[in-house]
């Protein structure tokens, strides 16, 4: 495409000069970073004297991940879920706040097996709702070890867990207990050393364990604004 220029030839008169037009390179439209942050809480009755602090642990991580989301412009969902034995599948998406009724650690044993299969399950099923390149977290905690699961054996979640990181994901483990016990509980489920985080399970214990994974999960997500979350260590950000 060319159009006609008016301007002064060395004559001193006017004319006409033919020029090309040049093509508009269009701005790049810088995408969007996302991630999908899940957890499986822990729903038996040994939680039951640490219900507050295990509710207010929650609600921090979601409300320190969303402020540094919002800083950071990285789009956020939640998913949350909760096991215990009889095994109850219940899955929320796009989770906010965690109420006394979401979260009421009952007469259950620990069917952490079971719980992992299920939340990875709800994870796969809700990705096709997310942009298709989403980072995903999978935060496991538990105060006890797994002793009631019927549909799922260690060998089998480890296998998805496994599968998964390869995937992208970062799993990560939180129980309570020493950490060599801690560590033989997630190693035997496919999840890193790096990625595993112990506390003792009491009320001061509990409130830092959470503590620790609202930090994580925050410098997570800076992580994916600067777009360098391949092989992270979850709890050594």
């Amino acid at each position: 495409m060319s159009w006609e220029k008016q301007e002064r030839l060395p004559n001193g008169r006017f004319g006409s000069k033919k020029v090309e037009a040049t093509k508009k390179v269009p701005k790049k439209v810088k995408k969007a970073k996302s991630q999908f942050i899940n957890i499986l809480l822990d729903r038996s009755i040994s939680m039951s004297s640490v219900k507050y602090e295990t509710q207010l642990g929650f609600n921090k991580i979601v409300n320190d991940t969303y402020k540094t989301a919002i800083k950071e412009k990285v789009k956020t969902y939640w998913g949350f879920s909760e096991f215990g034995n009889p095994y109850n599948e219940s899955y929320m998406f796009s989770t906010e706040h965690l109420s006394p009724i979401e979260y009421n650690p009952e007469d259950t044993s620990t069917a952490l097996y079971d719980g992992i299969g299920y939340i990875i399950k709800q994870i796969d099923h809700y990705l096709t709702e997310v942009p298709k390149d989403t980072n995903v977290v999978l935060i496991i905690q538990t105060d006890g070890e797994e002793n009631s699961s019927k549909k799922h054996s260690a060998e089998g979640i480890k296998a998805l867990i496994e599968d998964r990181r390869n995937k992208g994901w970062n799993i990560s483990f939180v129980g309570a207990g020493n950490f060599s016990s801690v560590q033989k509980v997630s190693n035997s489920i496919g999840i890193f050393t790096s990625n595993t985080l112990n506390y003792t399970a009491d009320r001061f214990g509990t409130t830092t364990a959470f503590n620790k994974m609202s930090d994580a999960t925050t410098n997570y997500t800076r992580a994916v604004s600067k777009g360098e979350t391949k092989n992270i260590d979850f709890f050594g950000i």
